[in-house]
């Protein structure tokens, strides 16, 4: 799993040699575990970015950085695990999330869906989209705001271990092939 995500994850060289990324090189010398690639960093930065991927505002990758930090986890897994909800999952994830509240809180969708504020954005003007944004989040009401919290918490716990686990499984079966291989050669001679 680590030779996998290496291939694809910038390394320090990659860091120093982009422009763009040279201010982040005497901050990540500091803090080194933003960027290394073990079980525990790596659970940690998905249960980071998971934690915020579902906040339906634009602030998840930003808040997916803080919180890699504090937990000690890796920032570029964070930052992935973020994009969860993209253009295309959001409306699921937003109607799982809704119904998730709905029936921990036992409402009857007090705020039902026939009376949720339709979302419409007027690029002209940046105050009327935070103005509609947060119109149509006060109309979601409480069984979406239970529903955020658990379904954020729920999925930041299960990708945490379910990494942890899947980490660790990978490593045992790599121990078992080296061990035959071993085996093998032992046997040959």
């Amino acid at each position: 799993m680590k030779r996998w995500l290496k291939k694809w994850l910038p390394n320090h060289e990659t860091i120093h040699r982009e422009k763009s990324l040279r201010w982040l090189v005497s901050w990540l010398h500091c803090h080194p575990y933003l960027w290394c690639l073990n079980r525990r960093t790596v659970a940690r930065g998905v249960a980071a970015g998971l934690l915020v991927a579902f906040i339906p505002l634009p602030i998840q990758i930003f808040s997916s950085a803080i919180l890699a930090f504090l937990f000690r986890g890796n920032f570029p897994i964070a930052f992935i695990a973020t994009l969860i909800t993209n253009p295309f999952t959001f409306v699921p994830i937003t109607i799982l999330i809704y119904k998730v509240g709905v029936f921990i809180t036992q409402s009857n969708g007090v705020n039902g869906m026939s009376k949720i504020h339709e979302l419409e954005f007027h690029w002209d003007n940046i105050t009327l989209i935070w103005q509609e944004t947060f119109q149509w989040l006060k109309s979601l009401g409480k069984s979406y705001f239970v529903g955020l919290a658990v379904v954020s918490i729920g999925s930041s716990i299960i990708g945490y271990f379910l990494v942890d686990v899947i980490w660790r499984i990978s490593i045992r079966l790599q121990l078992r092939i080296r061990n035959k291989r071993k085996k093998a050669n032992q046997d040959r001679t």
